[in-house]
């Protein structure tokens, strides 16, 4: 992975994080020990939700490994949570990390936390710390940094610096007053973080209104005597990457990492600024008690949080390269960050005697996407996700390139998804599911209220798995065959993802583009813009995780550079400047070397001429005055930048560029030259100059004289760049230049190349054979095809090679074989009395299968379209609710676990405020496919389940006019009638974190063993009501599927036993026909059943009921849309449009009568029918309800 360097200008500290806090274990079983990383970490806001949310009945181990490359923003976390376990007063802790202005007690404090943590200035020294239990520096460099941030924030109240104190505080005032003269009255702001309720209820105004007071006083108080004794400003503002200064981003705020919805929506009168601030500090304070708790009760050892200062895709780099045994690799040890020459050095005494975690089964990358962009987020945290079905990556985005939500991840991604699922073993767990239990909807509307022309903020997370993993028949320990690609498509598609990445860099691009168009691309390059670099480790990944033979990749690679030649001739001619960079990235990857690469000749002059060999590569190092960048410092933009060599009439652009303040020493002769870098730590305040330094191939400095070279550091062309700097710049946009043969501003060194990665732990190296998966014959080989395009895969084929001697026997005589889709990602072949199993690598569609017999040879072909996305048939809707075992434990695949017992619950006391959000809230999980489809006789088992979803939570709620929420809801199958499920809503709780509600419920299966027990008890429930939903057509198959799911999302007091019955039955649920069972094991039968207690009746039904936890199953907008974009989307609130738009008969659920519109109950004035019909056969149930 590599990112492009930009021009730093204008840094902003982000001393508070910018999104609600998450819990990053939501994915993976509640018993399971994880190593979590957490690239660009931001404040500990995660951390401390991560631990909040965790159960003390079942222990675990929690390695969190934090890295950011702002020193300011760990000193601050290490500062915070070493306060908390030191007991510091949860007042005086609250002002310190979120205050701009201290009172006397918090400024002490302040200074003496700080002189106490900086006395521990070695790693050995903090080890032996009363903090270095839990709290881990990973590189000596990391407490360097934070050590002398303590120092600064102590010495900042010094009375020798009374005057610079003085100037910081003006700085910081005069900088709050041009903040909120920018900022405009309405706010989003914390808003967002009320999820469901961001659009009633008013959270916007509140939230606007203490942004304002936060930036006005620099504090959360709003009593005036504490306001009055806030004078000290807090000097964990000031210092930050960019040194000393005022540079807080203008859009912090302290009440954005906590969670707001409970705020508003049990609000029993107007919400004020105070109850906003005493919601959020009861919350820190909560979070910070579950903390010191863990570290002062936990058994040693449970719990670690490793810091490491760098940036992110360094920390990945450095992370991917560290290795245990004592092979060293030419492998340079990656900068810290860009704009330094220091190294990231894994602490030798952490990562090799303690053994730091260095493979990771949690991921999270905040919004790094918006910033490095997708494709260097998958590069670099594919090899660091651990080889467990369990494993998960997040990624996240607030800025958005496109102006419709539906094509959001479309436009970020470098490729279809099916490419991306098959190159890279990682596909977002949502388009193959077809829901998320993640709710966005309310970023959806917000985002469309919004011109196309403004700089919208869309939030979305996305959780990225290893397809497979959703199949519960896979079997994980087994090694796929190796996938075999045709050489012309392969090459096609590596053109086809090379011109996605790189093709609007043409300015002739720009020509064709509408106005909006190009103002929207100029955004999107100003937060990101690729480099050829990126795209050669991309190619590195694929070819070594892929296992592609030499000889196949030879010719994919001399086609692919074919292919880029010609396109650069007829499409894209500003491209032929960066062929040369991709040339040396190939050879320097270690991936395919160019013939020319081989053919530099020494020249006869010049500074090559005195070296006796002339290597492949050489590092071209340009010194650049400091005072030439004082063109760059005039302009508020960042501009991207590369390097240029130019000569006669052509010219070669290189992207992979790196950079440092100081200068070089010259060491060596010309013959052997050797240099030395002395860098200033004073970094980007200095006068000293920059070194930039790039690799080129040595034939680019060989093809003309020496004196007619000229190497130059230049602004990438770009919409963002252009307009601002042409005049500045020149046409040739030349920060700086010097020739070839200036010896005091350009110098040579061989590079040698980087040793080849190690290959991934990937699916597709072949180690064994199960009897299941070998019990006719040996698979060969998986075959990809592409479809028309080239840009998708359209099939994947898998060979068996029939090898049985009685199977090989009757196969030669004609024997037909049957052949059927077992599951998500599997096909069954039966010869005879043998079965065997054909693995793939991502779900298919099985129903569309093509079977070719190859009786001579012995072999079958089976080959079956893929099921990306979630729309195609089969696929994942044959397991749509999988249940995955991770080392003996269980955990639903994609659904999110819930941390139950800590979710706050919502008052169902003022149904008439409730329903203002509740029921368009529900009913927002509908797609307007599945919202067309509700008034077809369409099957669809999702969309029939989100129905009854829909209808459990609105009458749990009562808001659907019964006059109380309805407590028991039986599940009565429409067809036979018959009612084996019966669910005890306890409560309905905000689901925080995931912005959605969730019923917490009890479920009892009636099944036949235990009727004989519990059937006078359910007389005296049907006495009291018991409210019915008729599910439909098939619909009780996919409830069976789903419940142990629910079960399994909010187990947190339990495990399953030795004689758990899905591992005796070998099965996940137990049984899928109505009436026939119980579908659920037995370990979690009446356990955990608190919410059972407090009624005499329900009490009965105790020890055969299993806890669950119910929400909204919504659409995956990127995959099904949710809303249109048009105004009929904006222009009605959301509660009525989506609450009209549910609207259905309550007999058949259709949405439509064949007059056109539905009619209301005369007596309830509730429920809707479609026909006289209808009303008359729904009579004997809604009676019971209605109020006629």
């Amino acid at each position: 992975m590599a990112l492009s360097l930009f021009w730093p200008g204008k840094y902003f500290f982000y001393p508070i994080g910018n999104t609600s806090a998450v819990c990053l274990t939501r994915d993976i079983p509640p018993e399971t020990s994880a190593n979590i990383l957490l690239l660009a970490c931001g404040d500990p806001r995660n951390v401390l939700y991560t631990i909040f949310c965790e159960t003390p009945d079942l222990s675990r181990a929690l390695d969190f490994t934090c890295c950011d490359f702002d020193p300011g923003v760990l000193a601050r976390n290490v500062l915070l949570l070493s306060m908390i376990i030191d007991g510091v007063s949860k007042e005086t802790t609250w002002n310190i990390f979120f205050h701009m202005y201290l009172d006397d007690d918090s400024q002490a404090a302040l200074v003496s936390q700080c002189q106490k943590l900086a006395m521990y200035s070695s790693v050995a020294d903090w080890r032996s710390s009363p903090y270095g239990a839990v709290i881990r520096m990973g590189t000596d460099h990391t407490l360097a940094a934070m050590c002398r941030h303590w120092e600064l924030y102590a010495n900042f109240y010094h009375p020798s610096r009374s005057e610079q104190r003085k100037d910081l505080q003006k700085k910081m005032e005069d900088t709050r007053r041009e903040i909120l003269s920018d900022t405009p009255v309405v706010n989003m702001s914390s808003s967002r973080s009320s999820g469901p309720l961001l659009l009633r209820y008013d959270p916007v105004h509140v939230a606007s209104q203490q942004f304002r007071r936060y930036w006005e006083t620099g504090t959360t108080f709003t009593d005036a005597t504490q306001l009055a004794n806030s004078t000290h400003p807090n000097s964990t503002f000031f210092y930050s990457r960019a040194h000393e200064g005022f540079d807080v981003h203008y859009g912090t705020d302290p009440m954005i990492p906590f969670h707001h919805a409970p705020l508003f929506g049990n609000a029993k009168g107007t919400v004020t600024v105070q109850n906003l601030v005493e919601s959020s500090r009861s919350q820190f304070y909560a979070w910070s008690a579950a903390f010191r708790t863990a570290v002062t009760t936990w058994k040693e050892g449970l719990l670690a949080i490793r810091f490491l200062l760098g940036d992110a895709l360094a920390v990945a780099s450095a992370l991917q390269n560290h290795s245990n045994s004592s092979v060293q690799t030419v492998h340079p040890m990656p900068r810290v960050a860009a704009w330094t020459a220091c190294v990231l050095k894994l602490n030798p005494e952490e990562y090799a005697r303690v053994a730091a975690p260095v493979r990771f089964e949690v991921i999270d990358t905040s919004n790094l996407s918006d910033h490095v962009g997708m494709l260097n987020i998958l590069l670099c945290t594919a090899p660091l996700l651990a080889h467990s079905p369990c494993s998960v990556l997040y990624t996240e985005s607030l800025l958005t390139h496109t102006t419709d939500s539906a094509t959001e991840l479309e436009s970020k991604l470098f490729a279809d998804l099916s490419v991306v699922s098959v190159l890279l073993g990682m596909a977002p767990l949502d388009s193959l599911s077809g829901f998320t239990s993640l709710c966005n909807t309310h970023e959806q509307l917000t985002s469309l209220t919004l011109s196309p022309s403004d700089h919208r903020q869309y939030h979305q997370i996305i959780t990225w798995r290893q397809p497979s993993t959703g199949d519960p028949s896979f079997i994980h320990d087994f090694t796929l065959p190796p996938l075999r690609f045709d050489a012309n498509q392969l090459a096609r598609l590596f053109c086809d993802i090379y011109v996605h990445l790189f093709g609007t860099e043409d300015p002739a691009h720009f020509m064709n583009l509408k106005p909006e168009d190009i103002v929207r691309l100029g955004r999107k390059f100003a937060c990101f813009c690729p480099s050829r670099e990126s795209f050669i480790v991309l190619l590195s990944l694929v070819h070594n995780r892929l296992q592609i033979s030499a000889a196949l990749w030879s010719g994919v690679m001399r086609i692919f550079l074919n292919l880029l030649s010609d396109d650069a001739l007829r499409t894209h001619p500003f491209d032929r400047l960066n062929h040369r960079e991709i040339h040396a990235q190939l050879y320097r990857h270690g991936i395919y070397s160019v013939p020319e690469l081989d053919k530099a000749r020494r020249p006869r002059v010049g500074r090559l001429s005195h070296w006796a060999n002339i290597p492949p590569l050489v590092r071209v190092f340009l010194t650049v005055p400091r005072n030439e960048f004082a063109k760059l410092e005039s302009i508020p933009n960042t501009p991207w930048l590369h390097c240029v060599i130019r000569y006669s009439q052509s010219e070669h652009g290189f992207q992979s560029v790196d950079a440092a303040y100081g200068t070089l020493i010259d060491r060596g002769t010309k013959a052997k030259p050797d240099l030395l870098f002395r860098e200033d730590p004073e970094g980007h305040r200095t006068h000293c100059p920059v070194v930039v330094s790039f690799v080129v191939p040595s034939c680019v400095l060989t093809e003309a004289a020496p004196e007619t070279i000229d190497i130059r550091l230049s602004v990438r062309t770009n919409p963002g760049s252009n307009k601002a700097l042409l005049f500045l710049l020149g046409p040739y946009m030349a920060v700086f230049h010097a020739c070839l043969e200036d010896t005091d501003h350009v110098h040579l060194l061989p590079e040698v190349p980087l040793s080849p990665p190690d290959t991934l732990s990937s699916a597709f190296v072949p180690l064994h054979f199960p009897k299941k998966l070998s019990a006719i014959g040996r698979p060969s080989h998986l075959a990809v095809d592409m479809d028309g395009t080239g840009k998708r895969i359209a099939s994947l084929t898998a060979r068996l090679d029939v090898e049985d001697v009685q199977a090989k026997e009757q196969f030669a005589k004609g024997a037909m074989p049957t052949v059927t889709q077992s599951s998500p990602c599997a096909m069954q072949v039966v010869i005879g009395g043998l079965a065997q199993t054909l693995l793939y690598p991502i779900p298919i569609v099985g129903s569309e299968r093509k079977v070719r017999l190859a009786r001579k040879s012995s072999y079958i072909e089976v080959a079956v379209p893929v099921a990306i996305p979630y729309l195609r048939p089969d696929g994942q809707r044959l397991c749509p609710f999988p249940v995955v075992r991770t080392n003996g434990s269980l955990s639903p695949w994609n659904l999110h676990r819930v941390p139950i017992n800590r979710l706050p619950v919502l008052d169902l006391a003022n149904v008439d405020r409730l329903r203002l959000w509740y029921d368009a809230h529900v009913g927002s999980q509908f797609s307007i496919r599945e919202r067309k489809i509700r008034d077809t006789e369409q099957l669809d088992l999702l969309t029939n389940i989100k129905d009854s979803i829909h209808h459990v939570m609105t009458k749990a709620a009562g808001t659907q006019g019964t006059e109380k929420p309805a407590r028991v809801i039986a599940l009565r199958d429409d067809e036979t009638q018959d009612c084996d499920t019966m669910l005890f809503v306890n409560r309905i709780r905000f689901d925080l974190s995931s912005h959605t509600i969730v019923c917490d419920a009890f479920v009892l299966p009636t099944s036949h063993a235990i009727m004989p027990t519990i059937s006078p008890f359910i007389g005296q429930l049907l006495q009291r009501g018991v409210t019915s939903i008729r599910v439909y057509r098939g619909e009780m198959r996919g409830w069976k599927q789903l419940l142990p799911a629910l079960v399994e999302r909010c187990r947190t007091t339990w495990t399953h036993g030795a004689n758990c019955e899905y591992v005796a039955q070998g099965k996940i649920p137990l049984q899928l026909k109505t009436s026939a069972g119980d579908p659920l094991c037995s370990c979690g039968r009446g356990k955990d059943v608190d919410g059972m207690l407090h009624d005499n009746l329900w009490k009965k039904f105790g020890p055969f009921v299993t806890r669950i936890a119910i929400s909204p199953l919504f659409a995956v907008s990127y995959v099904d849309p949710v809303f249109t974009g048009g105004t009929e989307d904006v222009a009605s609130p959301l509660a009525s449009d989506v609450k009209e738009t549910l609207a259905e008969c309550h007999r058949c659920r259709k949405q439509r009568s064949i007059s056109g519109e539905l009619r209301r109950c005369s007596g309830c004035k509730i429920v809707y029918y479609c026909s006289e019909a209808c009303q008359k056969s729904d009579w004997k149930s809604h009676k019971l309800d209605c109020n006629r």
